[in-house]
């Protein structure tokens, strides 16, 4: 049987991985610092398994623009440790990117872009989300939103993107894989579409060409899925995704 360890089991993927695979083994950020080298190697190698997935992440936009150097000790020093306890315990190591380190123009997309580097097993790129995205929340309120209609990417559903998973890891694929949907939306097209699904109000939405983030922000972050393709992996257009994250609901 296949051993797994899941670090930052806090974190909000990490938490919908175990959902679906409660036998993985989950490790959180006090029994398993990142950025502690001799934790992370003494970890390991109490545990010698398998499968190392890193959920263990900054993602905050605007704390990694204040706070740089945190940013990058965790995002990018930290999977440098994950990647030489996997190579010494002889693991295949998991790791999650972003659609951000295909066109970095952040601090936080730098992290990420630099951390992919490091990982000689299994790295994902994608714009992952679910029922608890702001955006959902605020349509759901009926609460107004301004949203750009010249910043493109092709975001997934957590449930679409963990179908992935088992199939990417039981081929111990290495290398980049690129994980979304279909269909190239701008952030205003995503928000229609969600409200055409959900039977949100799309009057809520006003159409943008530029927003106040506190950090700079790619204009193109599409995902091109060749790679699913070649690996025999079906892909789904964003309705298709959409109607199954409202399934999971009912």
């Amino acid at each position: 049987m296949t051993k797994t360890i899941l670090l930052g089991a806090g974190g909000f993927l990490a938490q919908e991985i175990l959902k679906r695979h409660p036998d993985i083994i989950p490790l959180s950020l006090k029994e398993c610092d990142i950025t502690n080298r001799l934790q992370v190697l003494a970890v390991v190698n109490s545990y010698q398994p398998d499968v190392i997935i890193n959920g263990a992440a900054i993602t905050d936009l605007k704390f990694c623009e204040q706070q740089p150097l945190q940013a990058w000790q965790v995002n990018v020093i930290g999977v440098r440790h994950l990647a030489e306890a996997s190579q010494k315990a002889k693991a295949y190591l998991v790791h999650f990117s972003s659609n951000y380190a295909l066109k970095p123009t952040n601090e936080y997309a730098w992290t990420k872009l630099a951390s992919e580097g490091l990982v000689k097993g299994l790295v994902v790129r994608s714009a992952f989300y679910n029922q608890t995205h702001w955006l959902f929340q605020a349509l759901a309120r009926g609460q107004k939103v301004k949203l750009l209609t010249n910043v493109y990417f092709n975001p997934i559903t957590i449930t679409s993107l963990l179908n992935y998973f088992a199939p990417l890891i039981e081929q111990r694929h290495r290398g980049l894989v690129n994980i979304g949907v279909q269909d190239k939306l701008s952030f205003y097209a995503f928000g229609l579409a969600i409200c055409e699904v959900f039977d949100f109000d799309p009057q809520l939405i006003e159409p943008v060409t530029s927003v106040q983030m506190g950090y700079e922000y790619p204009t193109d972050t599409y995902l091109d899925l060749t790679t699913l393709h070649q690996l025999g992996l079906a892909t789904v257009s964003v309705k298709q995704d959409l109607e199954g994250l409202k399934n999971e609901r009912c």
